[in-house]
């Protein structure tokens, strides 16, 4: 067997080894797209169904939206959902304030919990770095849908915009690669 013939083998190998660690992380990338569009279920909005036992959780900073989301769950027939809520009066809050709304929160949550939630409706209005801390307290706890108020008269007031899965929490380079591809 002259080199000619040991390179060729050699490059064969080559060959037939990159091809074999191109299948593998084909499929490896495959598999954590499906396990990211499992535990991030929709964010396309659409029809948002109920769980066995869900929990309306209202949270106005600065803006009472506790009438325009009653309003809303009537129409969808979810009346019988509690509605859990916490307004921080008629003022927009100041960094200053958000210990005392961190306190509130957190009771949302105890309520929330107590009453057995298998799911949370999120309704907020306020400053995002409060919806951070919000995100932060349900982490990993229910798989919470997120209510985004559409603002006009005569359609829905509000759309599920995105429904995070109990085990979403906790996946920081999965959620880092679909904040770049939004």
């Amino acid at each position: 067997m002259n080199w000619i013939e040991i390179v060729s083998l050699l490059a064969s190998f080559a060959s037939i080894a990159a091809f074999l660690l191109f299948i593998y992380f084909s499929l490896t990338l495959w598999l954590k797209k499906r396990e990211l569009s499992k535990r991030i279920v929709s964010l396309e909005g659409g029809k948002a169904g109920l769980s066995e036992r869900p929990v309306a959780m209202v949270i106005g900073a600065g803006k009472d939206i506790i009438a325009t989301v009653d309003i809303f769950l009537k129409e969808h027939g979810w009346e019988d959902v509690p509605v859990i809520a916490w307004k921080s009066g008629g003022k927009w809050l100041e960094p200053k304030d958000y210990r005392e709304a961190m306190i509130n929160i957190n009771e949302l949550k105890d309520q929330a919990m107590k009453a057995g939630a298998t799911e949370v409706l999120l309704f907020y209005a306020g400053p995002l770095d409060l919806a951070i801390y919000v995100g932060a307290r349900l982490q990993n706890w229910v798989a919470v849908k997120v209510f985004q108020l559409q603002g006009k008269d005569g359609e829905d007031l509000y759309r599920c915009t995105i429904t995070l899965e109990k085990d979403a929490a906790g996946m920081e380079r999965l959620a880092e690669q679909l904040v770049k591809k939004l």
